[in-house]
C-alpha cells in the first residue's frame, strides 16, 4: 500500500476544529497545512518509511499546534482587552 500524504496531514489535523480559530490566523493554517503535505509528500518519494513519515508530521505539527495555541489565547487576551 501506497502512503497518502493528504491522510498523514489530515490525521495530524484531526481534532483542530477550524471555527474555534480567530478568522485571522485561518490562512495561515491552510498555509502550514500545505508546507506539511508537501514534506510529507517529500518523505515518502524519498523512501521514508511510513512510521518516519508519520512521527515527522506529527512532531513538526505538534509544535505548531502549541504555537497555535499561544497564538490564539494572545488574540483573546487581546480582544478581551479592548472590550474593557
Amino acid at each position: 500500500m501506497v502512503l497518502d500524504p493528504e491522510i498523514v496531514v489530515a490525521e495530524a489535523f484531526d481534532g483542530l476544529d477550524i471555527s474555534e480559530i480567530p478568522e485571522e490566523l485561518r490562512s495561515a493554517i491552510r498555509k502550514h497545512q500545505d508546507h506539511l503535505l508537501s514534506l510529507a509528500s517529500a518523505l515518502i518519494h524519498g523512501g521514508q518509511s511510513e512510521t518516519v513519515v508519520r512521527q515527522t508530521i506529527d512532531t513538526v505539527f505538534q509544535s505548531y499546534r502549541d504555537e497555535l495555541a499561544s497564538t490564539i489565547m494572545a488574540i483573546r487576551e487581546r480582544e478581551m482587552g479592548n472590550v474593557a
